[in-house]
Order: C-alpha cells, then structure tokens, then sequence
C-alpha cells in the first residue's frame, strides 16, 4: 500500500509539475516553489511529536495486549500508568496549539518572506489570496497530523493510505485539468489545498473507527504522566530537525529575497524535487519505526538489526537512484516538456544529493537509537545546525548558490552523522559490517565521486 502512495506522489510530480512548469510564468513558479519550501518549514512546528506519539501509541498497545515487558521498564512510560485513552487526550490538546502557532507564523513571518517575490507578480493580489488558502490549510493540516501519528503507532499504516492514494490521484487529476484549462497560480494552490482538508478529515474519521470511540470523545487535555514522558523526547527531536531541516528549506528562502526569480526558481524546484525523493526514499526504514519500538518492548535485539539493515538498505540505495536519475535527466526532461524554469546547474544538484544522503545516514542511526526512548536529537542536529549557519555565509559568498547546500553537507559531515553512527553503534554493538558498508559508504561513494567529476570538469 505504501508503494501506491508512492505512485500516487509520482503521478502529482510526473503530470502536474511538468504541466506547472510547461505553463506557469517564471515569477508564479518561483512563488509557487517557494510556498512548497515555507510548508515544509512551517511542517517542522510539530516540534518532533509526531514521531513520539508514535512511539508511545505502540509501547501502550503492546502493553495492552501482552503486559508490562522487562524491556519496556518504567522510566520509559513514566511514573503513573499511561493509557491509550491518556495519550490520545494529551495528544489533542497539543495539536490543537500547534495549529494555532503554526498559523500565526505563517500569517506573520511567512508573509514577510513572501512578500517580496509576491510583488514582483504582475498580479500581486492573487499571489496573496493563494498565500492565505496556504496559511489557514496548511495549519489545519498540521493539526492533523495527530491522527497520522495514531495510525501509524496502531500499525494500520495500509488503511490510511489507502484513503490517501484515493484522494491524491482525485487532487492531481483536478490540478492537471485546471492547468489544462489556463489556470494560474492561485487556482493551483486552491485545488491541492483541498485536497489537504479533505485527507485530514478522513484521516480523523479513520483514526477514531481503529480506536475505542470513548477514547477520542472525551476532552483535550493534558494528562501530565504523559506529558512527563513524552514532553523530553519530543522537544529534543523538534529542536534538532527544526534546525537543520530548517536550515535546508530555509536556504530557498534566503535565495528568493537575494535574487531574481529567474535565478531563485531552478534552486527552489530543486528543493522540490529533493523532497520528493527524499520522501520516497525514506519509506522502506520509517514505516518500519513502530515495528521497531514493539521490538525493543519485546526485548529482541537481533530483530531490531535486521529490520534496520533492510530498511536503510533501501532507503538509501533509492534515494541514490532518484538523486542520479534526476541528475541525469533533468535538464533534457526540462527542454522536453518546454519548461519555463530551467533545471538547476548539475554540481548544485548533485552538491544537494549528497546532503541529503549524508543526512539520512545519521538521521537513520539516530531513529535507530530512539527506540531506546533516549533522545539525542536536540545534540545531533543542533551542533550541526549551528555549523551550517556559520559555514553558509562564506559558502554562499564563495561559490554563490552552490555554498548553500555545501554549508550544509558540511554540518552533517562534521558532526551529524558521526555522532549518530557512535550512539548507535555502542547501544546495539554494531559493527560497520553490519550495515554501513553496503547501505551507507557505498551509495555516498559513488556520489561524491561523480560531484567531483562535475566540479572539476
């Protein structure tokens, strides 16, 4: 059912995207990548709950039906017994806030970042009402993502895609006949937006039909065993990914208030573009996370690797493909679809490949590391972080845009990856043989090679 989504993903990037491009005016593409990459920012406000959630509706099912595990002990759960009932309580209340302050960012700093490439449009009013269908959605989608969370931990990840799978192939065919038809920029925004309203509420009504119905009917609030376990992992991961993920869609940000359209756009369509594969890519291994805590409730250590093998083999080795398959073709797909947004220079491209590949092998080793309910994130992406914001600058003022990704391979290389392969590593005695060598240093390798190759040539 994953592989569907995937599907589903690829047809809105394979029909409508070239059709955006083929019709879309330079400055409304620009802007419409640009509201691609604040999502994604304003995305990383869910501060890390999501993936606790998770954790947590898994450790409480297992405990529900298979008792209180030596492996699961105390300090994991927290000091009182934590219900399902407890978890989907807390879990409201703080979605329902996350909603709120993710709208007011993006009401607030987002229109400030906008504003500037929304004036350069020769109809400025229209980029404005899109960005307001964008505030008030996105946010709304957000608040959702508790119901996702829920899914995901009471492994019923097929039922939810499903809807998924039907809804995404409803929204792409809808955007392909606007564009089709002449629409612009504002029509675009509007149709996949609903498409975002109508996924949260069957995910909702999908999320309380797999659960007791009493434990979503009683009121949000906040049951606080739960928040004493959940709140230290959560505001660990949200601080870490918010730095350096929002680091990376960040750099778009920057690049839309520094320059022209003309030469902002190919850079904002290629953090699209590496989105999307990295979204792709990273199915196989996190589809994996709630097997993965039910295995380390269960005590079985030697499972847990050999699930973790699998899935950052295919995880990485897919990402490879996308990043040279994309590489390779980009620019002649461009000319083939007679796009108005050029493909963005190859070593650009293949600088920002390779980030993202250096990134998911320490993001891996540190979901690994997160069963344990130790969670180092706010260390690992934190440090890093700041390297970027150090780095970039001089980057950027060096080699122009390709210094943006370049910081930020930087960061990961210097201490990302190898703080989250030693935590790993010493938690489940690994050995680079174990996994690395075929799933890690080999696909990096390669690439870096061939960066080489196009930097020298």
């Amino acid at each position: 059912m994953t592989s569907g989504s995937i599907g589903v993903r690829l047809l809105g990037l394979g029909a409508m995207l070239p059709l955006a491009l083929n019709r879309l005016p330079v400055d409304e593409a620009n802007l419409w990548f640009l509201f691609s990459s604040l999502l994604a920012i304003q995305a990383l406000i869910d501060f890390g709950f999501s993936p606790t959630f998770t954790r947590f509706v898994a450790y409480c099912r297992t405990e529900q039906k298979a008792g209180p595990s030596p492996a699961m002990p105390i300090r994991y759960l927290g000091a009182t017994k934590i219900t399902s009932a407890s978890v989907i309580a807390t879990m409201r209340h703080i979605y329902n806030r996350v909603g709120i302050f993710a709208f007011v960012v993006a009401a607030t700093a987002g229109s400030l970042a906008v504003a500037g490439p929304i004036g350069q449009l020769d109809e400025s009013q229209g980029g404005w009402w899109a960005w307001a269908v964008i505030v008030v959605t996105g946010s709304i989608g957000l608040r959702s993502g508790m119901y996702t969370a829920y899914m995901q931990g009471a492994e019923q990840i097929a039922l939810y895609r499903r809807w998924e799978i039907l809804i995404g192939i409803v929204s792409a065919s809808v955007g392909c006949v606007i564009l089709i038809a002449g629409g612009g920029l504002l029509e675009i925004v509007v149709s996949t937006q609903i498409g975002v309203l109508v996924n949260a509420w069957v995910n909702r009504k999908l999320a309380i039909s797999v659960s007791s119905p009493e434990e979503w009917s009683q009121r949000p609030i906040v049951d606080r065993s739960v928040m004493d376990a959940v709140w230290p992992a959560a505001w660990r991961s949200g601080i870490g990914v918010l730095v350096t993920a929002g680091v990376i869609q960040g750099t778009g940000v920057m690049y839309a208030q520094l320059s022209s359209p003309e030469e902002s756009a190919p850079y904002l369509l290629a953090l699209r573009l590496i989105h999307t594969i990295r979204t792709f890519s990273i199915v196989p291994f996190y589809t994996r996370i709630p097997s993965l805590a039910k295995q380390y409730a269960d005590g079985r250590v030697d499972r847990i690797i050999d699930i973790a093998r699998v899935g950052m083999n295919r995880t990485n080795w897919m990402l490879l493909a996308g990043v040279l398959g994309m590489g390779f073709l980009g620019e002649a797909l461009m000319e083939l679809i007679n796009s108005k947004t050029p493909f963005v220079a190859p070593a650009v491209w293949g600088m920002l490949g390779l980030a993202i590949l250096v990134e998911r092998v320490g993001a891996m080793h540190l979901q690994l590391y997160s069963t344990t309910n130790h969670v180092v994130w706010h260390i690992a992406n934190g440090v890093s972080g700041i390297i970027m914001l150090l780095v970039i600058p001089f980057a950027y003022q060096r080699f122009g845009v390709l210094g943006f990704p370049l910081g930020v391979l930087i960061g990961y290389v210097a201490f990302y990856v190898p703080y989250s392969m030693r935590l790993s590593y010493r938690a489940f005695k690994l050995r680079i043989t174990d996994m690395d060598l075929s799933a890690s240093i080999a696909p990096i390798v390669i690439l870096g090679v061939l960066e080489l190759a196009l930097l020298f040539e």
